[in-house]
């Protein structure tokens, strides 16, 4: 009895293993090709339990196993086959010798292959002589009798353990480079990248060091929890750590399987992961231009035996890891710059709009000066041309105001049931001027009933305004421009349709882009900032409804369609809420209400009738042309106004003039218009001024700060010199001296 597994042993002492093929000189030689291949050659009785293993098998194993074989295979007796345990029959390989995971789909595949007598083509793990396991390609074949019985196996195991791990390892890497190349958050990257290589290798701490030499700083972050996204950051000196870097510099991966054995590495270990007992760690160097940057290590808490497999992982995961993180953060760098940049564009945009406006008001009191004061066709004509110039830089002014006020989301809708005819005819309105110039022939139709929706009737008037002006830019002398409304099912929809210049089908898609515009020629110049259509999507957007452009290519005309939610004709509209924003005046406007009857000013001023010929009002501006020409036009209408240049020529005229009203410019050097208000404020009860900024600063914030430093009221330049004589003769006289607004 005994193990009848032959091996190299029965062979030498001239014993006979019982299944191997022939006899005599061809087992000989059967012996010495199985010796003398790399694998595992064994063979098999036909229920798969082993009776031979060449010499490879038996230095793979081990001389140990063969007391475990016994549980493999079968022994003879009077001419019967027993197991000698319960495992006995199980096919080779199985229990001890093969990895318990693959233990059960090995059976299954044998018995497979004993039912259907069908070859064997298996990868398992097969335990070495050392106890560890290491992966193999098991072949078997089946070997029939003349009757076509199986008379035995003869099989091979090869042993494909590394090109199995780097197949394995080379698509662990592939999967996390393709998974961080679609990160752009650093520490997202960072984070994704140590969780796997912790779970990978089934560690409990990965860091990774970033090192400033100069500085004598390390930034190390740390990935120890179970959540992907926990990282900690903790800042350490370089200093006592600078030899744990010394083979890292060198471009070597350091590998620790026992930290007790490092002498003063130990000790530095604890206080440079930040894990209580560290007992082996791997840490791999991330060079740039020759230097270290940086360092990344797997820890572990308590001694390890690092395999060659797992040193090479981690070195190849800090080269997978690096390029990505850093186009991560130069990518955030850039991110950051742009948002810089689309800010200092608003600021550009604000302070383009107000130094835009500081011309505009002299220009319009001299347009005032020359309508009011015939001086003969050349005049009249300069007046023209002037008011003209004027209107068309107002319009540009606007428009930046209205990209800046989009792009920060400030346009704030001041919603109501309207009727579409009426958004046709205020549009129609103000773009006829342009239509006339280029004598084009403007064709509107309307519903004949009334059409409502709910909407702000200035925004949706631009809307169609701003589609007209574009047609008639882009239209020759003579075309026609059509604009109709009318309802489609619940919708209102108005088309804008030319017969000018038509689009490129490769700019159709573009148009509404900020800052598009068609090609223009050398000869004529259509104007503009290529925001005007951008504007009308978002404002139609903004109402609940969309635009779209039709145009059959260069030449053939153009075509806007705007479609917005249409009401129920019998749907009674509640009246639009009351916001800060939505009370906010238009451009140019006062902020003044009427007083309830019966209210009296402080101090005991009542309204009077004209006060013009008894108002004295004094121009504080450093803009000389529109201080000046401000004044002048104030005087012609019969107030007695003055004008100064400086905020401190502004206190000593309030001083010696005492006026009724300053109209204060903010904008000025030195010491701006709101502390020049505080000022006045402190003068004595019933000798303080009325001040009204006059401006070209009109946004929400600098309207509140207006108020907060003591203006009366708030007017944008350029204003209207009707507002603005209307604003002065509303004010209050008081008995005492000084005017005061209606409040």
């Amino acid at each position: 009895m005994g193990s009848d597994v032959q091996g190299p042993d029965e062979f030498a002492s001239g014993g006979r293993p019982r299944s191997l093929p022939g006899s005599g000189a061809g087992e000989a030689e059967f012996r010495l090709l199985a010796d003398a291949l790399p694998h595992l050659v064994w063979i098999c009785s036909p229920d798969g339990s082993l009776d031979y293993l060449n010499a490879q098998g038996w230095e793979y194993f081990g001389e140990k196993w063969a007391a475990g074989l016994k549980a493999c295979v079968r022994t003879e007796g009077a001419g019967t086959e027993t197991p000698q345990t319960d495992v006995a029959s199980h096919p080779f390989p199985s229990d001890p010798c093969i990895h318990p995971e693959d233990a059960a789909r090995a059976r299954a595949v044998w018995a497979e292959a004993l039912r259907t007598l069908t070859p064997i083509n298996l990868e398992v793990r097969l335990r070495r002589r050392d106890g560890d396991y290491r992966w193999h390609l098991v072949r078997a074949q089946p070997m029939l009798d003349a009757g076509g019985r199986v008379s035995r196996w003869m099989g091979t195991s090869t042993n494909i353990h590394e090109v199995r791990e780097a197949n394995d390892r080379a698509a662990f890497l592939l999967a996390l480079a393709t998974e961080l190349a679609l990160m752009r958050d650093p520490q997202e990257l960072v984070c994704a990248a140590m969780f796997r290589l912790r779970e990978r290798l089934n560690a409990p701490l990965v860091t990774l060091v970033e090192l400033d030499e100069p500085a004598g700083e390390a930034i190390m972050l740390r990935n120890r929890d179970t959540d992907r996204s926990q990282i900690e950051v903790a800042s350490l000196p370089l200093g006592p750590f600078r030899e744990l870097a010394m083979r890292a510099r060198q471009g070597l991966v350091t590998a620790v399987r026992d930290v007790r054995t490092e002498g003063q590495v130990a000790s530095l270990c604890d206080r440079w992961f930040g894990l209580d007992g560290v007992g082996a760690f791997v840490s791999a160097p991330l060079l740039q231009g020759g230097s270290l940057v940086a360092v990344l290590s797997v820890v572990e808490a308590v001694p390890r035996d690092w395999g060659l497999s797992e040193i090479e992982l981690v070195q190849r995961v800090a080269d997978v890891v690096w390029p990505p993180f850093e186009k991560a953060r130069a990518d955030r760098s850039v991110e950051d710059a742009l948002r810089e940049m689309n800010r200092r564009k608003d600021e550009f945009l604000a302070m383009l709009s107000h130094e835009l406006r500081n011309p505009l008001a002299p220009i319009r009191s001299a347009v005032q000066i020359l309508r009011d004061h015939d001086g003969g066709a050349e005049l009249d004509w300069a007046r023209r041309v002037i008011e003209r110039q004027t209107r068309h830089l107002v319009r540009l002014v606007d428009d930046l105001l209205d990209v800046s006020r989009m792009v920060r989301g400030q346009i704030v809708l001041q919603k109501d049931a309207i009727d579409v005819a009426d958004v046709v005819r205020h549009a129609v309105e103000t773009s006829r001027p342009l239509i006339r110039s280029r004598q084009h022939r403007l064709h509107v139709q309307l519903p004949t009933q009334p059409l409502r929706l709910q909407g702000d009737l200035t925004r949706l008037a631009q809307v169609i305004a701003n589609l007209l002006n574009n047609a008639a830019k882009y239209t020759e002398d003579g075309g026609d421009i059509w604009v109709e409304a009318s309802q489609v099912r619940s919708q209102v929809v108005v088309r804008v349709k030319d017969t000018g210049a038509g689009i490129a089908p490769s700019l159709l898609t573009h148009v509404f882009e900020l800052f598009t515009q068609a090609e223009r020629t050398l000869d004529r110049s259509q104007g503009g900032l290529g925001i005007g259509l951008t504007l009308v999507k978002q404002l139609v957007e903004m109402h609940g409804g969309s635009v779209e452009v039709y145009s059959e290519g260069l030449g053939k005309g153009a075509e806007f369609v705007v479609k917005l939610p249409a009401l129920d004709p019998y749907q009674e509209m509640p009246a639009a809420p009351e916001t800060i924003e939505d009370a906010a005046p238009a451009r140019g406007e006062p902020e003044t209400r009427e007083p309830a009857a019966g209210e009296r000013e402080e101090g005991g001023g009542v309204a009077t009738g004209d006060t013009t010929a008894s108002m004295r009002v004094l121009v504080v501006d450093d803009n000389v042309d529109a201080a000046d020409s401000t004044a002048m036009l104030l005087s012609l209408d019969g107030f007695d106004a003055h004008s100064v240049h400086s905020a401190q020529a502004a206190l000593d005229a309030v001083a010696s003039l005492k006026p009724d009203v300053v109209l204060l410019d903010i904008g000025l050097p030195e010491m701006d218009g709101y502390h020049v208000a505080k000022r006045l404020r402190e003068l004595p009860v019933g000798r303080t001024p009325a001040i009204i900024a006059l401006t070209g600063y009109g946004q929400p914030a600098d309207r509140v700060r207006a108020a907060s430093a003591g203006f009366d009221e708030f007017l944008v330049k350029p204003v209207e010199p009707d507002v603005l004589n209307g604003l002065l003769r509303s004010l209050r006289v008081s008995p005492g001296g000084g005017v005061r607004p209606h409040r």
